[in-house]
């Protein structure tokens, strides 16, 4: 179950830059509350590529992913008081690890959907501001290099459900034409993008039934559909699929 949830979530995490001065392990921690697991550990620790210490502070943030698949994220006050990271800062030193605990102290029964967050670990470089008397100086906290660890809320026998929104064809600027393809998951479970097997019915006749796998791209289908979230897809037009009034039924494996 964890490989599958690690191949799942290839692609979401926020890069470290090449000059990092740390890193965290694990990058995905799930939360089953109707299980009593709602305490998870993660570990920071300093690369020791010089004996700087690494200052680091850690925050809760909601992911979101665009109809397009792009991942965004942003501050949502009583998500993040869900939750209870101690420490919430802490500096890092050469050949040591820090121990973070991070625990959801939420409402289980207001967990209906499977739900994802980030934490943000952030490496924050302290700077002095140059001002005229000692009492006035201040320290700023400047972003340097974070990692986004995932926070998955899972409730009980979680359930992907898709839909198809609306599939129509359309050119593109070199006048090839395109099916677009706009998914929902109306269910209460995550769904992975892989492998998708395609019904289109033309006219509602039967006898005009195509079935076929749309070849998808790493970009199209590498950050999953959670509850409550659309997707649009942009292929082809199939060869076999004639022009005209379509409806379609999309599964995956």
């Amino acid at each position: 179950m964890k490989q599958s949830v690690l191949t799942a979530f290839l692609g979401m995490l926020i890069p470290a830059t090449l000059m990092a001065g740390f890193s965290v392990t694990p990058f995905i921690l799930e939360f089953v509350p109707s299980a009593n697991r709602t305490t998870k550990f993660i570990e920071a620790y300093h690369l020791n590529d010089n004996d700087s210490p690494v200052p680091i502070e850690l925050s809760v943030q909601v992911r979101d992913v665009s109809i397009d698949g792009e991942i965004v994220y942003h501050t949502d006050e009583k998500a993040a008081g869900d939750f209870i990271i101690y420490p919430e800062r802490a500096i890092l030193y050469p050949d040591e690890r820090q121990k973070i605990q991070i625990k959801w102290a939420g409402n289980p029964d207001s967990l209906d959907v499977e739900k994802v967050y980030a934490i943000m670990v952030n490496e924050v470089k302290i700077e002095e501001e140059n001002d005229v008397t000692p009492q006035s100086a201040s320290g700023q906290l400047q972003l340097k290099t974070r990692y986004a660890v995932l926070a998955v809320m899972k409730p009980e026998k979680p359930r992907p459900e898709i839909q198809v929104d609306s599939i129509y064809q359309r050119s593109s600027q070199e006048s090839v034409k395109e099916m677009v393809l706009v998914l929902r998951n109306t269910g209460s479970g995550m769904q992975k993008l892989s492998d998708m097997e395609m019904t289109v019915l033309q006219s509602g006749e039967k006898k005009n039934k195509h079935t076929f796998r749309p070849k998808l791209t790493k970009e199209q289908t590498k950050n999953s559909l959670f509850p409550g979230q659309s997707r649009r897809f942009v292929i082809p037009w199939p060869n076999q699929v004639s022009p005209g009034d379509i409806r379609a039924v999309v599964s995956f494996q």
